[in-house]
């Protein structure tokens, strides 16, 4: 198994973004500074927010990688994704070859970036520290660097394993750089209690709740829930990030507005989903970043079958609105084509009748053979009073003839032989 390095988002993103979470939901509290060069980050492992309260702790230009669980971390392509993207995570066995994934580590830190490794191997049920296994030392060994304890509190009230998220606290002790795997252990966990009694190299500003504070102003304001409606309005249409994104920080911060700003969420991006389906009827396809093939593969699919019944299966597969809208365009324009040549055949098949331009593009022109063009001029106003179908003239060669377009989504290949049998009773003056 060869270890992934991804980018991801980059190194200050992944840090604005975990502390911009770890901020809302009680604050965090960073004391300690890692040392100048690169390191081995080794922490206690007691959540999955431990990752977050990491990221949120090194500085964005140390760019850190994660080691993560490859059986439960890479197992699955949604959470492979999220792990790369939003930790800059590599893949590590647990059931054999952990140490050799590890040690493929050894060329980021070569190029000055940190390792992250929770040496325990999975969380702790009972905050008690495990035993270390020893690929991270064995890794800052090879590379010649450094292990850094680190000291995590209060994620388990945060993020408890199999429990509910609530909100926290959350303090980042960092201790000072050692060569023994032992004496990282015994320092971490020092550093994991709330006294956190080891020796600390500096320490750092905090980050008080006032930022949460604001956020739940924000969120029980009505510019909040402008904010969330416009948002998810815009992520129908052409934003890249899912309105889930914007409701999971203000609803953590202010959780009594969640089932009003979830409506606000879900009208606006219904009204988004009406325009997108507006604006792709008209032939205009905003873009659609960061999506990928499957999900326009699999929108395919469903409105294949479904038609807009379709968009039914948006709320549980998460798929952009954008992306059934676009996909909505290209089935009706194949839908069009279809019936235009379905429209070509039928004409070709009537001994009165002649195709003068062959379909293209959900379009086909024609003519009866034994009318003049002033006879073939009033053909459309009588298919008009008859409400059923709408017909065109248009001047081709200098001559007068019919034109039927096919481009609508609710037209029929029952509907064009309709069109043309009343069409040939208005032909012959019946």
């Amino acid at each position: 198994m060869t270890a992934a390095f991804p980018a991801g988002l980059p190194g200050l993103g992944r840090r604005t973004l975990w502390r911009g979470v770890l901020t809302v939901t009680g604050g965090v509290r960073i004391i300690g500074e890692l040392p100048a060069g690169p390191c081995v980050i080794v922490a206690n492992h007691s959540s999955h927010a431990d990752t977050a309260a990491l990221l949120a702790t090194i500085p964005g230009r140390r760019a850190p990688v994660v080691a993560a669980a490859a059986d439960y971390w890479f197992g699955a392509r949604r959470r492979r994704v999220v792990c790369r993207w939003l930790a800059g995570a590599f893949p590590v066995r647990r059931d054999g070859g952990g140490s050799t994934d590890l040690a493929e580590a050894a060329g980021v830190l070569a190029d000055g970036r940190d390792v992250i490794v929770f040496p325990e191997g999975t969380r702790s049920r009972d905050g008690r520290l495990g035993d270390f296994h020893t690929g991270a030392a064995r890794l800052a060994a090879s590379a010649r660097v450094p292990l850094v304890p680190v000291g995590i509190h209060g994620t388990r009230d945060l993020l408890p394993v199999h429990g509910r998220p609530g909100r926290a606290r959350v303090t980042v002790r960092i201790g000072e750089p050692t060569a023994d795997l032992a004496e990282a252990k015994s320092a971490v966990a020092a550093l994991a209690t709330p006294a956190g009694r080891h020796r600390i190299v500096r320490v750092q500003t905090g980050v008080d709740s006032e930022w949460r504070r604001r956020v739940a102003a924000f969120a029980e304001s009505r510019a909040g829930a402008i904010a969330v409606a416009a948002w998810a309005f815009a992520e129908a249409l052409a934003w890249p990030l899912i309105p889930e994104f914007l409701l999971a920080i203000v609803v953590v911060a202010a959780p009594r507005r969640a089932p009003r700003l979830a409506t606000c969420a879900a009208l606006g991006s219904l009204a988004g989903g009406a325009a997108m389906y507006l604006l792709a009827g008209h032939g205009i396809i905003p873009p659609a970043p960061l999506t990928t093939p499957r999900m326009h593969h699999v929108v395919a699919g469903q409105i294949g079958a479904e038609g807009a019944s379709a968009l039914t299966h948006q709320t549980w597969s998460g798929i952009p609105f954008k992306v059934y809208g676009a996909a909505a365009f290209r089935e009706a324009i194949e839908h069009g084509i279809a019936l235009a040549e379905h429209a070509q055949g039928l004409i070709e098949a009537r001994p009165d009748w002649e195709v003068v331009t062959p379909a293209r593009l959900g379009i086909v022109s024609f003519r009866h053979v034994r009318l003049d063009e002033a006879g073939t001029a009033v053909l459309p106003a009588a298919m008009m009073a008859g409400g059923f179908a709408f017909l065109s003239t248009t001047t081709v060669h200098g001559e007068t003839v019919l034109r039927l377009c096919t481009i609508n989504p609710r037209t029929t290949h029952a509907d064009v032989e309709e069109t043309l049998n009343r069409l040939e009773q208005a032909a012959r003056g019946g």
